[in-house]
C-alpha cells in the first residue's frame, strides 16, 4: 500500500503527525465549544446555532475560493492569504 509506504519518509510522516494533532485540537475545541454553549444557555437551539455559525464561512466561501483558485496563480494567492 503505497499510503503506509509514504510513513516510511521521516518528513512525511514529522507532517502526518502534525497535521493529526492539529485536527484533534480542532475537534476537541469544536466538541467543548458547543458543549460550553448548552451548559451556559441550556438551549439546543443556540447551540444549533453556533454549530451553524461554525461552518458558514466554509458554505460561503468555498466556491468563490476555487474559482480564485483556479484563475490565479497559486503563490500569489499563498501569499495574499497568509500575509492577510
Amino acid at each position: 500500500m503505497l499510503a503506509l509506504a509514504l510513513l516510511r519518509d521521516p518528513r512525511y510522516r514529522a507532517y502526518w503527525l502534525a497535521l493529526f494533532t492539529s485536527q484533534m485540537g480542532t475537534w476537541m475545541q469544536s466538541a467543548a465549544q458547543g458543549w460550553l454553549v448548552l451548559l451556559l444557555t441550556g438551549s439546543a437551539e443556540r447551540l444549533g446555532l453556533v454549530v451553524a455559525l461554525q461552518f458558514l464561512p466554509s458554505l460561503l466561501f468555498s466556491l468563490p475560493a476555487g474559482v480564485l483558485a483556479d484563475r490565479y496563480p497559486k503563490r500569489n494567492l499563498l501569499l495574499f492569504t497568509q500575509g492577510g
